[in-house]
């Protein structure tokens, strides 16, 4: 459409739903990533991508709440 010697795009709006990205399920706070980055939404002391693995400083636990804890 013309408007004023400008063209105004009309963009049909396409909602998709949020795409699973393979979050870890105990390293990660839930099962949807930013949908740009792709970087799960991680756990206090858990890092990576999908939440797989703890940051430097913490070490590993068997607990689904705190996976990774603080070493010091």
């Amino acid at each position: 459409e013309l408007v004023n010697a400008q063209w105004r795009c009309h963009i049909k709006r396409i909602f998709l739903p949020f795409l699973a990205c393979n979050c870890h399920p105990v390293g990660s706070r839930g099962k949807v990533c930013n949908q740009t980055t792709g970087q799960c939404p991680c756990k206090e002391g858990v890092s990576g991508l999908r939440c797989d693995r703890c940051m430097k400083g913490y070490q590993q636990t068997k607990s689904p709440i705190a996976p990774c804890i603080s070493k010091y």
